[in-house]
């Protein structure tokens, strides 16, 4: 390798063109090694993922939760507002409907108040008939969702 002299008569080293080229590529070549061996033989397994879809699935579930309960509040109140200023002895189209049978019901539920609906479904069968049977005796969608949210509550307890 040829030296050069530089002002302070420190010999450095001056590399060929040919030597600067394959140490570069030897370094690429190091590189996608590096890269490669990371990629095929990781450290995480599919079942650290598996544990980590779970988790955060889960993590999704009872954020829904909080937010179909803070929606089904809201629902309710709303209900109760528009019950306060209906004329007495009146029923509505969607009362009609819902009090002929439990599983019109909950097609009104589902399409008039999605957020109840979303409680409602989870219920087991038995509370599902407490919540229809009180709506049959109040004759008002508010009190109904009221059982719902208790009995959601009460269940996921």
């Amino acid at each position: 390798m040829p030296l050069c002299r530089a002002q302070n008569k420190l010999q450095i080293p001056i590399m060929e063109p040919d030597m600067q080229n394959k140490k570069r590529i030897t370094r690429y070549r190091l590189l996608l090694c590096l890269v490669m061996q990371i990629c095929l033989f990781g450290t995480a397994s599919s079942a650290d993922y598996t544990i980590d879809d779970e988790y955060m699935q889960n993590l999704s579930a009872e954020a829904d939760k909080l937010e179909y309960m803070d929606e089904a509040q809201k629902e309710l109140q709303e209900s109760m507002r528009t019950e306060k200023q209906a004329p007495a002895g009146t029923t509505s189209e969607q009362m009609q409907t819902a009090l002929s049978s439990s599983d019109n019901f909950a097609h009104v539920l589902s399409v008039e108040y999605p957020f109840s609906y979303q409680l409602y479904k989870n219920l087991d069968n038995r509370n599902k008939q407490e919540v229809f049977r009180t709506l049959k005796t109040s004759r008002k969608f508010s009190a109904a969702k009221r059982k719902i949210i208790e009995l959601y509550k009460i269940q996921i307890n």
